[in-house]
This record gives C-alpha cells, structure tokens and sequence, in this order.
C-alpha cells in the first residue's frame, strides 16, 4: 500500500478527495511567471497592476457601440454592462465616479 493509498484509507471519501487534488492541481501554474491571468484580469507582479485583457476591451467597446447606436437600451442590456463597468473597478480604479448615473 502507498502513502497516497494509506491517506485515503484512513481519511475515507478516497473518490471525492482525490478529484479535489486533481482539481486543484488542474488550476495550478508550474512555470514561474511575473503576471498571470486572474479573475479576467491580468495580473502583473512587476508593475504590482491589474490590467484590462484586449479581449475584453474588444466586448466592451463592441457592447458600448450597441448601446450608443440603439434609441432603445433593455434593463438586461443595461444592467450587462453596468456590471461590466463595475467589474473595470479592479483596474481602473477611477471608473466608479465616472458611471455613478449608469448605476442609478
């Protein structure tokens, strides 16, 4: 019998815990990195900055557009990207006072 064996006889749920280690193991990173993408953000050790993906400057701007060019704007449209607004708030930290009407 092996360690790992032995552990799970003792501590019982061999099945659950053994896919809770391969799950955290999963959402590890092995290579040492100064920024790693975090929440949707990337985070920069170096800088010591949360910055905003390109990916995800491309959906806001495409959202923003569809709002500007719409006369009608829906409560889920609103409320989309109002959340996406305050989601910025991490890595701008400014973007509160700008957006204090969107969130009324």
């Amino acid at each position: 019998m092996t360690d790992i064996e032995g552990f799970l006889t003792i501590y019982g749920h061999s099945d659950n815990l053994l896919n809770n280690l391969l799950i955290v193991i999963d959402k590890s990173q092995l290579v040492l990195s100064t920024w790693v993408r975090f929440l949707g953000f990337l985070c920069d050790s170096v800088r010591q900055a949360f910055n905003v993906p390109e990916d995800k400057k491309a959906k806001f701007a495409a959202l923003r557009e569809d709002i500007l060019s719409s006369p009608f704007v829906g409560l889920k449209t609103h409320q989309h990207f109002s959340g996406k607004v305050m989601s910025f708030s991490l890595a701008i930290p400014g973007c509160k006072l700008y957006v204090r009407d969107v969130l009324r």
